[in-house]
């Protein structure tokens, strides 16, 4: 975790590694986490060796999260239609 001038980067270790950069997150105190419970990956995903450790052999697990990643996984979807609506029309 980087923070500079205000803006969060961080990488997070999912089944690969993902980067995320926020001006309104952040990571520093025990409420910018959330705990879910979370699916052990398959075993053909990138990273599945060292994810599944985090598991210790259960098919989930409670994970605690930072909210800048649990944001961006419950709230892609409405991007994702945003974008779907705004391609159906083009812009000259």
């Amino acid at each position: 975790m980087i923070v500079h001038q205000q803006v969060l980067a961080i990488v997070w270790m999912d089944n690969a590694p993902v980067t995320m950069l926020s001006t309104v997150h952040n990571i520093s105190h025990d409420d910018d986490f959330v705990e879910r419970i979370q699916r052990c990956p398959r075993g053909t995903s990138a990273n599945a060796k060292n994810v599944r450790a985090v598991f210790h052999g259960n098919n989930t697990a409670t994970l605690k999260i930072p909210k800048l990643i649990d944001d961006s996984n419950y709230n892609t979807n409405g991007v994702d239609v945003c974008d779907q609506l705004r391609s159906y029309y083009s812009t000259n």
